[in-house]
């Protein structure tokens, strides 16, 4: 599969966020799949992922330092599956 996380906007005393993408069978028990490299401003990641994806995904926020206590982070996580051939 391919992962990619978009952060279009933080906030000025923004220090660092980590996301990460999980799956699942079942939706109770959730493994990391990925984890992204922490964003400390805008950027864009893109990542391949090999091995088998689990039917469920969800995108997680696995980590986040804040300079002060009204940080903001606005971002997009996406994972697209791969069919084998």
């Amino acid at each position: 599969g391919v992962a990619h996380l978009h952060v279009t906007s933080v906030a000025s005393t923004f220090a660092s966020v980590t996301f990460r993408i999980q799956h699942s069978t079942s939706g109770s028990t959730w493994a990391t799949l990925h984890t992204f490299t922490a964003a400390t401003a805008a950027t864009f990641q893109r990542s391949t992922i090999s091995g088998t994806i689990k039917e469920q995904v969800r995108a997680t926020i696995s980590s986040y330092t804040a300079t002060t206590g009204t940080d903001t982070v606005t971002a997009a996580v996406a994972l697209s599956r791969r069919v084998r051939t």
